[in-house]
């Protein structure tokens, strides 16, 4: 992808219109892989917020539950409560393949409030 794509891609996602973005490039699922990962690589970010708003670009794309379910269990224990109820919410919709992720979140002492 191109420098002036990778920026229109920010720009739109910025503004939450991930649907712009699919109808802009018009490959949605050439798209839809390269913006999960740069959004996977933002869950790792510093900032709460910037965690934060990657899960619910993620949740919007749905890249799939062998990218969802990985990395949504690690966010379980998110030093940010915004960040878990997030990831709670995505996995949430992930589908079955999340379902022994939340049972055992709800057995476990630290997540089972926000399972």
């Amino acid at each position: 992808m191109s420098l002036a794509a990778d920026r229109r891609l920010a720009t739109l996602v910025d503004r939450g219109e991930v649907e712009g973005v699919f109808f802009f490039y018009g490959d949605a699922e050439r798209l839809r892989d390269d913006a999960a990962r740069a959004l996977v690589e933002l869950v790792g970010d510093a900032d709460p917020k910037v965690r934060g708003a990657a899960v619910t670009e993620l949740k919007a794309i749905r890249p799939g539950p062998e990218v969802m379910v990985p990395l949504l269990g690690g966010l379980m224990r998110d030093s940010s409560d915004a960040v878990r109820i997030r990831a709670m919410d995505a996995l949430a919709e992930v589908g079955e393949e999340a379902l022994p992720l939340l049972i055992e979140s709800l057995e476990d002492e630290e997540t089972a409030y926000w399972a």
